[in-house]
C-alpha cells in the first residue's frame, strides 16, 4: 500500500507540476499578456495575426492603446509598420484623424517632425517623385498661403522652379559647373563677363553670323542632318547673345513702354538663356513665329530634338514653371542623355537641374 499511496502521490504531484507549468504558459501567453493589458478578443486577433511574438515587447511593456488595433487595420500594415516607431506612431494617431496607412507614411518618412502639424495634403507631397527635402518648408508655405487648389505634384513643380518667388527676386548666379545644364532664368543670372566657347554657324544653317557654344553646333549639325533626311528645312534665326546685346534688346523695349511692358518681351540682361550660347531659335524658311506652331518642322523637332541633345525649352502647359510663354521654335541643348530623361519624363528644365544638377 505504501508503494501504490507513494507512486499515486508522485502521479499527483507531477499532474499538478505540469498544470502549473501549462498555466503559466497560459498566463505568459500572448493572448492573455494582451487581454490583462485591457485588449479585448477581436483586438487581440487584430495585433497577433499582424505582428509577430518578437516585435510585441514595446506592446506588453505599455498600457493598453486603443490607437494600436487601428494603425495595424491599416492596408499597408504590417509591411510597413516598424515596432521601433510605435511611440511616434501611437502620437501621430492621437493627434490626426487620418486613415492607418496615412500614419504609417507620415511617421515612416525621414523628415517627419513631430512637432510638425501636417495635413492629408503635405503628406502627399512628402511622397512626390521630385519631393527635395531642402524645400519641403516652402512647398507648406506655398499651401498655406495660396487659395488655389493645387494637387501635391503641382506645389513640388512649382517650388522646385521657384515660382513660388516673385520673378527676379531673391536671385542667384547661376551655376557654370552644371555645364550643359546651366539654368538661366528670371532666378539664375550669368555676369556681364561670362565667357562661352563659340563657333560662327555655316550660312548654309541660317542667319549669318549666328554663333553656338562648340558642343551645341556639333549637335545641331547632326540634328540639322537627320532632319535634312526627313525633308525638313531647319533655319536658325538666332543663337548666341552677349549680356551687351540682351541690354539693347532690352532698352529697345523700355523705350516703349515701362519695366512692366518690356518684360513682356524680354529678359533682363545677364538673365536671357541665349547668353549660354546654348539656346537657339530654329524655323524653316518661310515660317514665322505666328504660323511655326504645327508646322511639319515643328512637330519634327518636338518629336526628335532631344535624340540630338535638344529640348524645347519653353513647351505648351508649362508657362508657370518656365516663365515663359510657349514658343515651339526655342531649343536648347542640355546633351543627350539629359534631354532623353526630360523628354521622357516630360518636365521642364527648371525641375530636371532641382532634382537632377549641382
Amino acid at each position: 500500500m505504501d508503494m501504490v499511496k507513494k507512486r499515486t502521490l508522485e502521479f499527483g504531484l507531477a499532474v499538478i507540476a505540469i498544470l502549473a507549468v501549462g498555466l503559466c504558459f497560459w498566463l505568459n501567453s500572448t493572448p492573455q499578456k494582451l487581454s490583462r493589458l485591457g485588449y479585448n478578443a477581436d483586438e487581440i486577433e487584430i495585433i497577433t495575426t499582424q505582428l509577430k511574438r518578437s516585435e510585441l515587447e514595446p506592446v506588453f511593456g505599455s498600457e493598453y492603446l486603443p490607437e494600436l488595433t487601428h494603425i495595424l487595420e491599416g492596408d499597408t500594415a504590417p509591411a510597413d509598420f516598424r515596432v521601433e516607431k510605435l511611440a511616434d506612431y501611437i502620437q501621430a494617431e492621437q493627434k490626426y484623424s487620418f486613415a492607418p496607412e496615412l500614419i504609417l507614411k507620415l511617421v515612416n518618412h525621414p523628415d517627419y517632425n513631430m512637432d510638425e502639424e501636417y495635413t492629408e495634403q503635405m503628406i502627399e507631397i512628402l511622397y512626390e517623385e521630385y519631393y527635395l527635402t531642402r524645400n519641403q518648408t516652402r512647398y507648406f508655405a506655398l499651401v498655406s498661403s495660396t487659395e488655389q487648389e493645387l494637387e501635391p505634384k503641382e506645389v513640388v513643380a512649382l517650388v522646385n522652379a521657384n515660382r513660388d518667388r516673385e520673378y527676379y527676386s531673391e536671385t542667384e548666379a547661376a551655376n557654370i559647373d552644371n555645364g550643359d545644364l546651366l539654368l538661366v532664368n528670371k532666378y539664375y543670372y550669368l555676369d556681364h563677363d561670362f565667357t562661352v566657347d563659340l563657333v560662327e554657324q555655316s550660312a548654309s544653317y541660317g542667319s549669318i553670323g549666328e554663333r553656338m557654344e562648340r558642343e551645341t553646333y556639333t549637335a545641331f549639325e547632326e540634328m540639322f542632318a537627320a532632319a535634312q533626311a526627313a525633308g525638313y528645312q531647319l533655319y536658325v534665326t538666332s543663337g548666341y547673345r552677349g549680356y551687351e546685346e540682351q541690354e539693347e534688346v532690352f532698352a529697345s523695349y523700355l523705350a516703349e513702354g515701362d519695366e512692366e511692358y518690356a518684360l513682356k518681351y524680354a529678359a533682363k540682361p545677364g538673365y536671357s538663356e541665349h547668353q549660354t550660347g546654348r539656346a537657339i531659335d530654329v524655323f524653316t524658311p518661310g515660317e514665322t513665329t505666328s504660323s511655326f506652331a504645327g508646322s511639319p518642322v515643328a512637330t519634327w523637332l518636338a518629336e526628335h530634338a532631344h535624340e540630338y541633345g535638344f529640348i524645347l525649352r519653353y513647351p505648351e502647359g508649362k508657362e508657370d514653371l518656365t516663365g515663359y510663354s510657349y514658343e515651339p521654335w526655342h531649343y536648347r541643348y542640355v546633351g543627350r542623355e539629359a534631354a532623353q530623361e526630360i523628354f521622357q519624363r516630360g518636365i521642364t528644365l527648371e525641375e530636371y537641374v532641382a532634382v537632377f544638377g549641382k
